[in-house]
């Protein structure tokens, strides 16, 4: 079914009303299927007509649905707002996406931090190479986060009303490991970290007395951000403060293995865990709705674009990991 309309999608304008009508099937029939939620929004042409549907349970204990104005926290979805963030900072003449990101981050650390990325790092002097741009692009050989040291951290209840701030992420050996996967510039390797190293510059660049003072939004223009209220970035403390926000639940053990295919779980509620989520790297959280207007802005044919052709070219360029 979907298959089918994205053929329509390439030869005709969809009509909204029926459109959403057959998305609604999809994400209910999905929904009932995975014993999930699951949302979908979809933008297009110059006028940024849209639909938004939802399906599926947003907290089981109660038995609330999602509907369109849910929010999801989206994780490494955080990471596209981010690089444009970057962008337009480089189009202000704000940051120099070749230059050493250091220069912009350890005038910030050593004032909000007492350290400097070097210190970090060991005096390995590959942190003092990579650049912004290598950082967006996953090329500054920067460590990931050890993610099931993290994974452990996040889902320990003694950690409840607690954070993981990108501090804690760059100072902890055992959730980041302070070695390069390969000298700056030279290969490519997924890196969160490196996204968290972007944020900190944007944070030098627009002024932020601290990491958390640094207004994520700003990536959305006013005149289409004032339209969507479904579009925030968490800041520290759990989900839960967030209105709108669905429900969370972690996988954890297997309990009945009920056949060949058939698996009972045991879900862990996460009301109480942190929202934060890596900061740049990963607390988005808003309707997919509003995330695909933000999209839609940066990449679709509505006119003005969020981001000038040159820097959408350098966003396109593609590099294999």
């Amino acid at each position: 079914m979907l298959a089918t309309l994205a053929i329509g999608f390439a030869f005709s304008t969809p009509d909204p009303g029926a459109l959403r009508a057959v998305l609604q099937q999809v994400v209910d029939q999905q929904a009932l299927a995975w014993n999930a939620s699951f949302s979908l929004g979809l933008v297009w042409g110059a006028a940024a007509e849209g639909v938004a549907v939802a399906g599926g349970l947003s907290d089981h204990a109660t038995g609330t649905v999602v509907t369109p104005s849910t929010r999801y926290p989206l994780g490494s979805a955080t990471k596209l707002h981010t690089a444009i963030a970057c962008l337009q900072a480089a189009e202000r003449g704000l940051l120099d996406l070749d230059a050493p990101i250091a220069q912009y981050v350890d005038p910030f650390l050593k004032r909000t931090n007492g350290t400097t990325l070097l210190e970090l790092y060991k005096h390995n002097a590959n942190i003092s190479a990579v650049t912004t741009r290598q950082a967006l692009a996953m090329r500054s050989g920067v460590a990931d986060y050890d993610d099931t040291a993290v994974q452990a951290w996040s889902f320990d209840r003694a950690n409840a009303g607690k954070d993981l701030s990108p501090y804690d992420y760059l100072h902890a050996d055992d959730l980041t490991p302070k070695a390069f996967t390969f000298a700056p510039g030279d290969g490519g390797a997924y890196s969160s970290i490196g996204y968290a190293l972007a944020g900190l510059a944007l944070a030098a660049v627009h002024g932020a007395k601290d990491w958390f003072d640094l207004d994520q939004r700003l990536v959305v223009p006013k005149p289409l951000l004032d339209s969507l209220p479904g579009y925030q970035f968490a800041g520290r403390g759990p989900c839960s403060q967030y209105p709108d926000v669905v429900e969370q639940y972690a996988v954890r053990a297997a309990v009945t293995q009920e056949s060949a295919d058939w698996v009972t779980v045991a879900p862990v509620d996460l009301t109480w865990a942190s929202c934060l989520n890596g900061w740049t790297f990963g607390n988005l959280a808003a309707t997919p709705a509003a995330v695909a207007r933000v999209v839609h802005a940066a990449f679709g044919s509505a006119q003005p674009r969020i981001l000038s052709s040159v820097s959408l070219a350098q966003m396109q360029t593609f590099q294999p990991l």
